[in-house]
């Protein structure tokens, strides 16, 4: 540059300098654009000394300093143009300055365009930072940066506007209390702006109110105590709210208000039901109720009412679920559970301190919540790591937090400085008051304990906890249900569990008496206090009273007694009547009424005895009797009034009858004797006793006697004599004997014998004993009848017979004289026996025989045939053997028969034999025995004298026990003989040694041995010792000693066995000195044998040895083992040791028994003690006996058992230690009590455990609740205790001790209180006078009561008269004084101790004047003749009420006002008054709200006007206005008049006057007294007064009443006046209606009778005098009965008997009933059959048909007899037909009919002729018969052909009859039914002779039967000449013996004729 100016400028050099930090931005600004965000604004550094590369933005706090948000931003991307920099490309001035893009923090990178540097200065540049708090000032940093590092920083301040909160307010601590809420809490973490709060409160109901606040705490009041609220607080700024904190607040309680809604019904009259509502403002949770019963002022029940345990227990549960985690609940928490760990020393007694305790805790400590470690339990609270320990002086503290209204209390546990919590949960100083409040100010029921509490809650007796709070209190007493206690005397206190959160609530109250006015209290608790009372009165119902008292008796008479009682204890109401029930001894119930308490009974049975229970009655029944209530009667003695019954005969002999009886019915007293008379016709005697049974002696067997029986009392028989008894005599054994026996033969072997009954037979004879027996034959048989028929006897034979009769009693010792009988002869029934045959040499035999068995009569000879093939030969002989000659050696059959008179029989006996050989006549000869040994013995014999031929053998028998042995021995075998005289021998072997033997022998030849046999010979063998043992040895165990052991005989006893028995012990200890083994030895021949006494359960040994004669056989001895049964132990275990192992336990050590008597199975110990026995079982020797009782003693006894049973017990006397004692005394009494002593007395404890050694108390002050001990000097169970405060309540409880201990046994407490003593005066004492008749006074308390004030007494004086009063308030108003008078009223206060200081004044009542007018005057009730006014006192009575006067006034009928209205006051003429009339009702110094009084005897249905006015000592007062009513229509005074009535006989006509006097419009109601009718009538006023009722019934009774009334129909009978009843009966019509109900029956065994009974007709229209039967038989009349014979049953039933009719018949009746007017209807038919039976016998018999000359119409074959014509009647049914019956005389009595062919050939008896005829019609007229009422008997001529035909086809025949024949006949009648009836039999009739002969013709035959005759006699001598020709032994040739058959044929015809001709004179004679 020059002067001139620059030049020009050089060639640009571009320098690049290094780059440096920036210089500031320039014009920074920064705003926000909301609560968050803010923009900054910026432009480049003037200086940017280098490339910008990026910029940095700082946002911090501007208080702090901290950085808030940091940005770094790229330059470059920022930057909308390039940045300016060196560039050296391009010259940086020519650029312009970038124009940057708005970027922020969070913008995309930015790339800058190339814009002339110079414009980037002028781009601003802007970055957004958010997220930034809301009301917050910050300080804003801007630096640019380039290479070199970061620039200077430009900074601009920004405060970021309000915005809603974010948070909410922090840190909200609330305190309740009943009414209020205070809360606090801290502003938002987050400070958004300035904060307002605003307040939210919800309650149940939902949203309440808000609230808004500048400050951070705030006061909620006027809440609801105990509600549970919600309040929110949310921070308020800019306009918004942020988010709130909510808690929810639980109002603390207060004492409620009253109950609603309180009612009380009674229930019963024992208890009322009272029910309530829970109060309007429960104020809490009412945790309990209070019902006080009350009467008058007396309290009797004290009752609380709290929840259930669950509920109540800890306030956690009260607690809504949504504030469990309640600050206030958490602080509760601590604090009550560390007040309830502390307990206090042994010896403490708890006070209240008046220290102030240690602080340091805070109000926060306690409240503090948000954090879960602060809800852990008190201990985590506090800080404590174990339960506090407590000093010894225990503070109850009281938190009281004043906020407002209301006082928060807590309860906490007084704490050291050593033992409170640290740290910063318990740090700083208490912002709570610490306030000593004494328990004291509780109420008594709240603080007061049960009897249970120091029993349960008290794990030591001599501890006790602290007292806790008063809602601490109330959950101890909410958490265990009490039991009823008694406070004062006379008052139950006891406590109920019950819904108390429920809305309505009731409660049964019981244990009341009946009718008793009660009041009911209820009170409603919280947990603060009780709320007012609210008082209901009811009383409780009637109720059936007590029983009465003293219920005794007196005798009057025997019917009669006199009761009396006393009124009972508790009447329970109004006694109406008492009720005598008497229980008569028979059960019948009797009941008497009386009002008084005594009664006279009558009408009693005597001597009776009788239940008495009086009961006495009130409304609502009577009282309950039980059998305490009875009283038992009996009525005096007296005669009897009934004889005695039921005579009867209980057992008989023959000599005696035992006779009973029952005591008359009506004995009236105690039966001293009973006289028995007792006669027949020929006896009589007198029997006494005192029982009611005899035995009459001395009778005579079954014969009758009259008894009859009289009871005595002392006072006589009352001749009352029983019924006559017929008794008969038992029965005894015949008297005498059967007599008169007689026998018949029938045949050879059959009898029949007979005989009479025995004279004297003392019985019924039942049957006989027959007895037949002979030498070989016995028969015993029975008879029923006297007669019997014995077959199967022995012919030919001879037999006695004896007959023995026999009762029902046996026997006896009476038989018939023996009867001979001999049978008939007969042929032989077997032949001849034995027939044998024997050679007497060749030429001869001999036959022999025995005579025959059953020969059956005189053998007269035998006849013997002998026959060959060659010859035959015939013997007839009488001896039994015969010699017949025979060739030699030839065979012959032999036969022989025997004979007698009547023939051989037909049998005979047969053989053979030969000449040449038979058998032995005879055995061998001469048997003897010698050489005899053990087994064998010869025998010798000589061979039989007639062998009859050769002996083949000889045969040996011998037997033993019924065993037969044959040895047979052959001759070729026997030696021979050495000589022929020498004898046989044989050696018989085999035989048994010692055993008898019989021997016999027999010879045979070829033929046998003949049967012949030598005599039996008897053998004794030697004996030998057994070779053999016994066999089957056995034993049974009989029993624990007895066995029975047997065996049987050895096989080989060789000789008889006896046996050598030992039993020795096996088992015993061999090493015990003096005990060895015992060995029983027997011997028997018995192979059984019976040991006893043996040792129990013991092994044995036992032996059995045979043996003989000849000794025993030892090496055969048999041995067994055996041990008896067990047993049961014979003795007791041994005792070791008992040893006590404590109080209750012991233990016992035994052995087992010495005699076990079997295996020990187990013992069995039973314990007895106080409890019983206890049976325990144990296999062991030893036992401990547990959980006895302490020191009580016991009896064990220790039994061993086997399985058989147990043995004898061993006792030992056990006795257990002392311990504690396990129950406390009983009965606790205080007995006397002063100011400050208490005299006490107890009863031991019922298990003290031990021995009691003295007694301790722990007393209780019951307002205090100080708890002391004291102890007695010793056990006495009485004590004096002294040093109690005066008209203090205490509770003792007394506890024994033992060595041991007291063990915690407290008995149940009582309480009393001390005495008080006499009140001071009461203080500032006014009076003054109120009105003209009372003084009101007033004074406070006294200032020392001394006691419970009971009452004030108020003495008023007044001229020297004084009165008394009582007021229960602290003011008294004295009613009842004279006007205007001094008085001096006193004040007295009254307690229990009596009255105490007096204080007076003096007051002066008012003046007196005359009253205003009554006013509210109203006729309140009207009634036809009464009016009733009622009206208010006047406003103002200044003086004495006495009286108020009332005028009544009644209108004349011409005056009485019509619709219009009267005027008030209105005077009337005096001819509207008919009568006045004055009225005072005394007040009797009442003050009454209202009165009221009723004006009587006025005239009904009239008008009436009435005033009223006061009376007082100053005159009448004024009178009310006049009221005017009229009374009411009245029931009629008079009944109608001149009723009369007249009738038809279907009407009445009825007509009267109406009532001399009318008491309103009067209508009239007529009706007939019959329920049947409806004809009842009504007349209207003013109608006619006459009615025709129609339509009656004829001949019926009506009462006609006429009724007059003015009220509804109907009232008409109740309240109306009736005439007549007018009795009328209309007159009769002939009976309506037929007899109804008829019935007919049969009569029983009846057929021509019926009964028919009915009832009379339902409308007789009159008197039934009749009744008409008709009788009806297919349809036409038969039959009219009008003369009845009727027979009245019960239920009104006629019965009669129709007669006349016909059996077998059917007939329809029909009655009708017959009155004064005629005959009534016919009953419908009723239809009877009437019945068959036999037909009826005939008086008549029949007759046979005579000539004119009275000569009987009879032939040789037949009779005429008349037809039975009027012989049998139809009446008992129809008759078939008539049979004749015909018969010989001698057989007309047998029962059994036959035909005519049997009874003319065979056998007479009665037979028919024929199948009879129809009954012959009976004709008046006898004259009429003619010839065709004839029957002919025996005219049928055919009957005697002898054709089968005829009888097979008809049995009947009317065949010819017998000539000469004595006959009788009768008649038979048969009906349909097949029943016959016979007549009786005519008279003999004989049929003529056939072909009768002439005199001369008789005389020829004469003569020709003496010829015939004589023929006869010499044909006999000519056989009697025969007959001695016969030789002793000879033989009849058979010529001879045909003769002596002939003679016995000739006798036979001549008996034959003899009879004949002997049967011939006697019919002679009979014709």
């Amino acid at each position: 540059m020059t002067a001139a100016g620059r030049g020009a400028y050089s060639k640009s050099l571009y320098i690049k300098t290094n780059e440096s930090p920036p210089g500031l931005v320039t014009n920074l600004t920064a705003y926000s654009q909301n609560h968050s965000f803010v923009k900054i604004t910026w432009y480049l550094p003037h200086r940017i000394n280098g490339l910008i590369t990026k910029f940095a933005v700082k946002a911090k706090y501007a208080r702090t300093g901290q950085t808030a948000r940091m940005l770094e931003i790229d330059a470059e991307e920022i930057m909308t143009v390039a940045l300016p920099h060196c560039n050296d490309a391009a010259d940086i001035l020519s650029r312009a300055t970038l124009s940057p893009l708005e970027v922020t923090a969070s913008s995309p990178s930015i790339t800058l365009s190339a814009v002339p540097p110079a414009a980037s200065w002028n781009v601003p540049i802007s970055v957004g930072v958010d997220q930034l708090r809301s009301f917050t000032t910050y300080l804003f940093e801007v630096s640019a940066f380039t290479s070199d590092g970061e620039g200077q920083i430009a900074s601009t301040m920004v405060r970021m506007p309000e915005s809603a909160p974010e948070d909410p307010p922090q840190n909200l601590t609330i305190e309740t209390t009943s009414r209020s809420v205070s809360m606090s809490w801290n502003s938002p973490t987050i400070i958004t702006g300035r904060f307002t709060y605003i307040i939210y409160l919800y309650g149940p109901t939902g949203f309440i109110s808000e609230n808004s606040t500048a400050d951070m705490q705030f006061v909620i009041t006027s809440l609801i105590p105990y509600t549970k609220y919600t309040v929110a607080v949310r921070a308020k700024a800019a306009g918004e709210l942020g988010p709130d904190v909510e808690a929810d607040v639980l109002t603390l309680a207060e004492a409620p208000s009253a109950v609603q809604n309180l009612m009380a019904v009674a229930e019963d009259s024992f208890s009322v039901l009272v029910s309530w509502k829970s109060p309007a403002q429960p104020n809490g949770p009412i945790t309990q109720y209070r019902l006080q019963v009350l009467v008058v002022d007396t309290l009797l029940q004290d009752i609380t009412l709290t929840a259930e345990p669950n509920v109540t227990t800890t306030e956690e549960s009260t607690v809504p679920p949504d504030v469990n985690g309640s600050p206030r609940r958490h602080k509760r928490a601590a604090i009550e559970a560390t007040a309830t760990e502390a307990t206090s020393a042994p010896t403490f007694t708890p006070t209240v301190s008046d220290r102030t305790p240690a602080t340091g805790m805070t109000a926060s400590s306690l409240t503090h919540s948000g954090n879960p470690e602060h809800s852990s339990t008190a201990y985590d609270l506090l800080g404590m790591a174990h339960k506090p320990t407590v000093d010894p002086m225990v503070t109850q503290l009281f938190f009281t937090t004043q906020t407002g209204l209301t006082t928060s209390t807590s309860t906490a546990v007084p704490n050291t400085a050593a033992n409170l919590p640290s740290g910063p949960a318990v740090s700083g100083t208490s912002a709570l008051s610490v306030t000593s409040v004494s328990p004291a100010t509780l109420p008594t029921w709240l603080t007061q304990q049960s009897q249970t509490d120091d029993l349960i809650s008290d794990p030591f007796p001599l501890t006790r906890q602290p007292q806790l709070s008063s809602h601490n209190a109330l959950t101890e007493h909410a958490s265990t249900r009490r039991t009823a206690a008694t406070g004062t005397a006379g008052v139950t206190v006891r406590e109920e569990v019950l819904k108390v959160l429920s809305e309505e609530l009731s409660y049964l109250v019981s244990n009341l008496n009946p009718f008793t006015e009660y009041t009911f209290k209820v009170t409603a608790s919280t947990s603060v206090g009780e709320g007012p009372p609210t008082h209901i009165i009811e009383k409780t119902r009637e109720q059936v009273p007590s029983s009465v008292l003293d219920v005794s008796y007196k005798n009057i008479s025997s019917t009669s007694i006199l009761m009396s009682w006393m009124p009972p204890l508790n009447p329970n109401g109004l006694i109406t009547h008492y009720t005598i029930y008497a229980l008569h001894q028979n059960n019948q119930v009797l009941q008497w009424i009386s009002t008084n308490t005594s009664i006279l009974i009558t009408g009693l049975d005597k001597y009776t005895a009788y239940k008495l229970r009086v009961a006495a009655s009130t409304a609502v029944g009577e009282s309950s009797l039980s059998a305490e209530d009875d009283v038992f009667v009996l009525t005096l003695e007296d005669e009897p009034e009934s004889p005695p019954k039921d005579l009867h005969v209980e057992n008989t002999t023959p000599s005696s009858i035992t006779l009973g009886w029952s005591a008359p019915e009506k004995a009236n007293g105690v039966i001293q004797q009973y006289e028995v008379m007792y006669e027949n016709d020929s006896y009589s005697a007198l029997m006494n006793t005192s029982s009611p049974s005899i035995t009459l002696m001395n009778l005579k067997p079954f014969s009758y006697y009259n008894v009859s029986v009289k009871a005595y009392t002392r006072y006589g028989h009352g001749n009352q004599t029983s019924d006559i008894l017929y008794v008969l005599s038992g029965e005894d054994v015949p008297g005498s004997a059967p007599y008169g026996l007689l026998y018949e033969s029938v045949s050879p072997n059959e009898v029949n014998v007979t005989w009479q009954p025995p004279l004297v037979p003392n019985g019924v004879i039942i049957y006989y004993t027959v007895k037949l027996w002979n030498s070989t034959h016995y028969l015993n048989v029975t008879a029923l009848t006297n007669n019997i028929h014995i077959a199967y006897l022995r012919k030919y034979a001879w037999y006695r017979v004896v007959v023995q009769a026999h009762t029902r009693v046996g026997a006896g010792n009476y038989s018939s004289e023996p009867l001979n009988i001999t049978t008939l002869e007969d042929a032989p029934d077997t032949p001849p026996q034995f027939l044998r045959s024997r050679k007497l040499s060749d030429y001869e035999v001999e036959l022999s025989w025995q005579p025959p068995l059953e020969a059956n009569s005189e053998i007269l000879y035998y006849i013997v045939r002998v026959w060959n093939e060659t010859t035959e030969q015939w013997h007839n002989v009488t001896e039994t053997s015969v010699i017949i000659n025979v060739d030699a050696e030839s065979r012959y059959n032999a036969s022989v028969s025997s004979w007698t008179k009547l023939g051989d029989g037909g049998v005979l006996i047969y053989i053979s034999f030969t000449t040449t050989e038979a058998e032995p006549f005879d055995p061998p000869q001469n048997v003897s025995f010698a050489n005899v040994t053990i087994t064998s013995v010869t025998l010798f014999w000589h061979p039989p004298t007639q062998p009859n031929g050769l002996i083949v053998y000889y045969s040996i028998y011998y037997s033993y026990n019924f065993t037969i042995t044959e040895q047979r021995v052959p001759v070729s075998t026997l030696p021979a003989p050495s000589s022929p005289d020498s004898a046989l021998s044989y050696t018989l072997t085999g035989l048994t040694g010692g055993t008898n033997y019989t021997l016999w022998m027999t010879s045979s030849t070829l033929q046998g041995d003949g049967g012949v046999q030598t005599e039996p010979l008897t053998l004794l063998t030697f004996e030998d010792v057994p070779t053999d043992s016994v066999h089957n040895l056995t034993v049974q165990i009989f029993s624990s000693t007895t066995i029975i052991v047997s065996w049987d005989p050895p096989l080989q006893p060789n000789g008889r066995p006896y046996y050598l028995l030992t039993l020795q012990e096996a088992g015993g200890p061999t090493n015990q000195s003096g005990l060895v083994n015992k060995t029983i030895k027997a011997n028997t021949t018995d192979t059984v044998y019976l040991f006893t006494k043996l040792r129990k359960f013991f092994p044995y040994v036992f032996t059995v040895t045979p043996a003989t004669g000849a000794g025993p056989a030892y090496n055969q001895t048999s041995t067994l083992y055996l041990r008896t049964d067990d047993d049961t132990p014979s003795s007791v275990p041994l005792l070791v040791s008992t040893r006590n192992l404590s109080s209750s336990s012991i233990s016992v050590v035994w052995q087992h028994p010495l005699e076990a008597n079997g295996e020990i199975t187990e013992y069995a110990l039973t314990l007895f003690g106080p409890g019983g026995s206890n049976t325990t079982h144990t296999p062991n020797t030893s036992f401990i006996l547990t959980d006895l009782l302490p020191y009580t003693q016991y009896n064990l006894t220790i039994t061993a058992a086997t399985r058989k049973g147990s043995g004898p017990a061993l006792l030992l006397m056990l006795h257990t230690d002392e311990g504690g004692p396990m129950s406390p005394p009983r009965n606790l009494t205080i007995y006397n009590h002063t100011a400050d002593s208490v005299w006490l007395s107890w009863e031991p404890a019922l298990d003290p455990n031990g021995v009691v050694t003295l007694y301790g108390f722990r007393i209780r002050e019951l307002i205090t609740h100080t708890i002391t001990h004291k102890n007695s000097s010793g056990p006495s169970t009485m004590a004096y205790i002294s040093g109690f405060k005066p008209n203090s309540a205490y509770e003792i409880s007394v506890y024994s001790y033992t060595s041991v201990g007291h063990g915690n046994q407290f008995s149940s407490p009582v309480t009393f209180t001390t005495n008080e003593s006499v009140s001071d005066e009461v203080r500032n004492l006014s009076c003054s006078g109120v009105s003209w008749d009372s003084i009101q006074l007033s004074w406070d308390l006294p200032a020392s009561p001394n006691g419970q004030i009971l009452f004030y007494q108020i003495l008023v004086e007044f001229n020297s008269q004084s009165s008394t009063h009582q007021g229960h308030t602290l003011e008294y108003t004295v009613t009842g004084l004279s006007p205007d008078q001094e008085y001096t009223l006193t004040v007295i206060p009254v307690n229990s101790a009596g009255p105490g200081d007096k204080i007076n004044c003096t007051a002066t009542t008012l003046s007196e004047s005359a009253p205003g007018a009554p006013h509210f005057m109203v006729i309140s009730e009207v009634t036809p003749d009464t009016v009733t006014l009622k009206w208010a006192p006047p406003l103002s009575i200044p003086g004495l009420l006495k009286e108020y006067r009332i005028i009544a006034q009644l209108l004349s009928p011409q005056c009485e006002p019509d619709t219009a209205q009267l005027v008030p006051q209105e005077e009337l003429d005096s001819d509207c008054v008919i009568s006045d009339m004055v009225k005072s009702v005394n007040v009797s110094g009442g003050s009454e709200k209202l009165y009221n009084a009723t004006l009587q005897s006025l005239a009904k249905y009239r008008y009436y006007r009435f005033k009223v006015a006061a009376v007082t000592s100053a005159g009448v007062g004024d009178y009310t206005r006049w009221n005017y009513t009229r009374t009411l229509i009245g029931n009629p005074d008079d009944p109608p008049r001149f009723l009369k009535v007249t009738s038809t006989s279907s009407s009445l006509r009825i007509t009267w006057e109406a009532p001399a006097v009318l008491s309103g419009p009067t209508s009239y109601l007529v009706q007939p007294d019959d329920p049947n009718l409806n004809h009842s009538a009504v007349r209207a006023p003013g109608e006619l007064k006459t009615i025709i009722m129609a339509n009656l019934t004829a001949f019926t009774n009506y009462s006609v009443t006429v009724t007059a009334f003015t009220g509804p129909l109907e009232d008409a009978m109740r309240d109306g006046k009736a005439s007549g009843p007018f009795l009328i009966r209309t007159k009769e019509e002939k009976p309506k209606d037929p007899p109804n109900n008829v019935n007919v029956s049969v009569v029983p065994e009846e057929v021509t009778r019926v009964l028919l009974t009915f009832t009379p007709p339902v409308e007789p229209n009159g008197n039934i005098k009749s009744y008409m039967v008709q009788i009806y038989q297919k349809g036409q009349l038969v039959m009219t009965s009008r003369q009845l014979n009727i027979i009245q049953k019960e239920n009104n039933t006629l019965t009669v008997v129709i007669e006349g009719l016909k059996g077998g018949h059917s007939y329809s009746l029909r009655v009708a009933a017959v009155n004064g007017a005629g005959e009534g209807p016919l009953s419908p038919e009723v239809q009877v059959t009437t019945g068959i039976k036999a037909p009826a016998k005939p008086t008549k018999r029949p007759q046979v048909v005579q000539t004119s000359a009275g000569v009987a119409m009879v032939t040789h074959r037949s009779i005429t007899i008349y037809m039975p014509a009027c012989f049998y009647s139809d009446d008992n049914g129809p008759i078939t037909n008539i049979q004749v019956i015909a018969a010989e005389s001698g057989v007309k009595d047998s029962k059994n009919l036959t035909n005519w062919k049997n009874a003319f050939f065979h056998h007479p008896a009665p037979y028919l002729t024929d199948k009879g005829f129809p009954n012959p019609p009976c004709l008046k007229n006898k004259a009429a018969h003619n010839s065709t009422e004839t029957y002919v008997i025996g005219e049928n001529n055919e009957c005697m052909e002898n054709t089968m035909k005829v009888w097979k086809n008809d049995k009947f025949c009317n065949g010819p009859l017998k000539p000469n024949t004595v006959y009788v006949f009768k008649f038979r009648a048969t009906n349909i039914l097949g029943e016959f009836t016979d007549s009786e039999y005519s008279d003999h009739i004989k049929t003529a002779e056939k072909g009768v002969l002439t005199r001369d013709e008789q005389i020829i035959l004469g003569v020709l039967l003496s010829f015939f005759l004589a023929v006869i006699i010499i044909i006999i001598c000519v056989c009697v000449s025969i007959h001695p020709c016969k030789k002793e032994g000879g033989t009849y040739s058979p010529s001879d013996a045909e003769k002596v058959d002939i003679k016995c044929k000739l006798d036979q015809l001549i008996a034959v004729a003899d009879l004949e001709l002997k049967e011939e004179k006697l019919n002679r004679c009979v014709v």
